[in-house]
């Protein structure tokens, strides 16, 4: 009696359709998830930390031969290029993740 209870839940419960079956509109949509929106997160902070050594050594440009000789701009850059690298592995992780 039992089986014939599960079995019946069972017929029941697969009769059901998925309201989405077209696989390739599932695929092309945008995800609006946790993890699309880290990977947009890292993705500006790549774009930001390449911008602000841009800028930096654009500002020093009036006396270029000093500022390629400064400690601080190299250390600001040094800083800069480590925050890349690790925001582009944490990129690369969220990518996996996605997919």
């Amino acid at each position: 009696m039992e089986l014939d209870d599960l079995k019946q839940t069972w017929q029941q419960s697969q009769s059901t359709k998925p309201s989405n079956t077209n696989i390739m509109e599932l695929i092309q949509n945008k995800s609006n998830g946790p993890v699309a929106a880290l990977k947009k997160a890292f993705r500006k902070h790549i774009l930001l930390m390449i911008i602000l050594p841009a800028y930096v050594i654009i500002t020093n440009t009036e006396d270029l031969n000093h500022a390629l000789r400064s400690v601080m701009l190299w250390a600001y850059i040094a800083f800069f290029l480590g925050v890349i690298v690790f925001t582009y592995y944490n990129y690369r992780m969220v990518s996996k993740m996605e997919s």
